[in-house]
């Protein structure tokens, strides 16, 4: 009796440990989770203050609940058991490394905090920015250490385990994103030497594969403060003959007629900035004798972004303050609207007061650098900005970023992308709207038919006299509103595609359209795609083109002789999205 009530008094100890370990793991994981979603608030000095102190409580209590495994002896010979030895083992490894992780977390934003302290004039430290790539690389070596295998684990260690690997991955992917933004950062911003930037606006009310370039700027930039060396309209870098940059068979033959590779409006015609930013760089140095260390585009919604983070606008012409709200209106239509026929000279000059008072707040800017990194990089995924570096090693922290443009990078052999382009010397593409419809047919071969319909309604107002805005250019649209287009479909690699060539990495076909005001057309497009089904999984990778208004997606995938269970419903194509369909064979 009496070594039975010991080992029962044994028993409860380790009982008793085992539940503040879990108590305490609980706990961390509800810090951790608060600072999962709440990371959008690291922008600022308080939202970091509060982060921090959550993931201080986390690595407190990752600490406690590691020391309440081994605060007893009896759980400490447990450890020697079979079964439960692994599982007090893996408990006390996934707890350390939750500490581990806290502590990374920790040291990158107390970095952060020294990278967004300005210095007298305003300016990012180069000094904080080297420190912050360090703590960066340093995290992200830590935390990728710790994404371990399962192994024996089973049960609910096994099944932390598990999940914990899984946050980690994602980490360090995020992490990698960072200390490739921060590497595209130096360089933009000439840190360690003085960069030139050639900085292509675009306007999305008349659109390539991203919007039409109109006019250009050049900048310099050293240790983080600009200097605007030029700027005008794109028809004062006048070429006699086109550069000669590499190019895909399918770039020569959709986009050469344009004059890709010759007129400034047409050189974004591919869906591959990779080629559209050497080629706008040697044609400017063609131009001018001018070289450029790298090539930036952004359009009217990345613009937009920024003013919110600046704050309103005031601008003298323009009654109402331009907000982040309505940005985009006032640039793409009511000033066009203020001036429909006639010079444009009174509405470019209330552009370029715009530009201005941007890019002085801009350089003004005190306290809010990681803000508006972070406006910045949320246009990335739409597209909307973009960048191309002649530094290799830059380019490729480019595409590791996602800011290439290209569409290519993310399962290309499962990838598709429209793009509708105007043909028409008007500013219409404000009023258009789109739709893509993907009817996918898998074949009891695992083959599969795509059948592409892409819907264009165009909302402009009809019955309207000609104007700037509405057209027509009586060379492509003879009446106004009527908004002529090329509809270009990328398809995957590797797939097939009648009068399909390669281009951008994937497979274009394009057919030409015709929409009058208040009215819609539609566009089929056909693509076979062999060995789709692997592994039983059917993929689509659909990546948008930066519209200002996004496309609207549905895809309906059903099968011959498969059961098909995956997403249903129409959404809008806001970033590149990948949809996963599982398929059964059936009798």
């Amino acid at each position: 009796m009496g070594v039975l009530a010991v080992l029962l008094i044994l028993a409860g100890l380790a009982a008793y440990s085992a539940l503040t370990a879990r108590s305490h793991a609980l706990r961390a994981l509800t810090e951790f989770q608060y600072v999962q979603r709440n990371l959008s608030s690291a922008s600022t000095t308080r939202g970091r203050a509060n982060l921090e102190a959550h993931l201080e409580t986390a690595l407190s209590e990752s600490q406690e609940a590691s020391s309440s495994l081994t605060s007893t002896v009896v759980l400490g010979a447990v450890q020697w058991i079979p079964y439960f030895g692994d599982e007090i083992k893996g408990a006390q490894k996934l707890f350390t490394d939750a500490s581990t992780a806290a502590s990374s977390g920790l040291d990158i934003f107390h970095a952060l905090d020294t990278f967004q302290t300005s210095d007298t004039r305003g300016d990012i430290s180069s000094v904080s920015l080297t420190a912050l790539q360090r703590e960066v690389a340093l995290a992200t070596s830590k935390i990728t250490s710790l994404n371990r295998h399962v192994g024996s684990l089973f049960g609910p260690v096994g099944r932390e385990r598990a999940m914990f690997d899984k946050k980690v991955t994602h980490a360090v992917i995020e992490l990698k994103n960072v200390s490739s933004g921060l590497s595209v950062g130096r360089e933009i911003l000439g840190i360690g030497g003085p960069s030139t930037i050639l900085l292509l606006p675009e306007n999305n009310a008349e659109m390539r594969d991203q919007g039409t370039i109109l006019s250009y700027s050049l900048v310099r930039t050293r240790d983080a403060s600009f200097t605007v060396l030029r700027s005008g309209p794109v028809s004062d870098i006048n070429l006699t003959s086109p550069v000669n940059v590499p190019a895909s068979p399918g770039t020569k033959a959709f986009f050469y007629g344009w004059g890709a590779n010759e007129i400034f409006q047409s050189v974004n015609g591919t869906a591959d900035f990779s080629w559209t930013g050497a080629t706008a760089a040697a044609m400017f140095k063609k131009a001018t004798g001018i070289t450029v260390n790298a090539v930036i585009a952004l359009d009217v919604p990345t613009m937009a972004a920024l003013v919110g983070v600046t704050g309103p606008l005031t601008i003298p012409g323009i009654p109402e303050q331009l907000t982040s709200a309505n940005f985009s209106t006032v640039v793409l239509h009511d000033l066009y609207a203020q001036y429909p026929v006639g010079t444009q000279v009174p509405r470019k000059t209330e552009l370029n007061a715009i530009a201005t008072a941007l890019l002085q707040r801009l350089r003004s800017a005190r306290h809010d650098q990681v803000s508006y990194l972070r406006a910045l990089t949320g246009e990335i995924p739409g597209r909307h900005l973009l960048l191309w570096s002649a530094d290799p090693s830059v380019e490729r922290a480019i595409v590791q970023l996602g800011a290439s443009g290209r569409v290519d990078t993310v399962l290309p052999k499962r990838t598709f992308h429209v793009a509708v382009e105007s043909a028409v010397a008007a500013k219409l593409d404000y009023f258009v709207s789109v739709h893509e419809s993907f009817n996918v047919t898998v074949l009891p071969s695992g083959d599969a038919w795509v059948a592409t319909t892409v819907t264009v309604h165009n909302a402009a107002p009809a019955g309207q006299a000609p104007s700037y805005q509405l057209g027509p250019d009586n060379i492509n649209s003879h009446v106004p509103g009527e908004y002529v287009s090329n509809i270009c479909l990328w398809s995957p690699a590797g797939s097939k595609v009648i009068g399909g060539k390669s281009e951008s990495g994937l497979v274009l076909n394009g057919f030409s359209t015709d929409v009058f005001a208040q009215h819609s057309t539609s566009t089929p497009f056909s693509t076979y795609l062999p060995l789709a089904v692997v592994g039983g999984k059917f993929v689509l990778h659909l990546v948008p083109q930066p519209t200002l208004n996004p496309a609207t997606v549905s895809v309906t995938v059903h099968g011959v002789g498969w059961a098909v269970s995956g997403p249903t419903g129409s959404f809008s194509l806001l970033r590149p999205t990948t949809l996963t369909y599982s398929l059964v064979a059936v009798p």
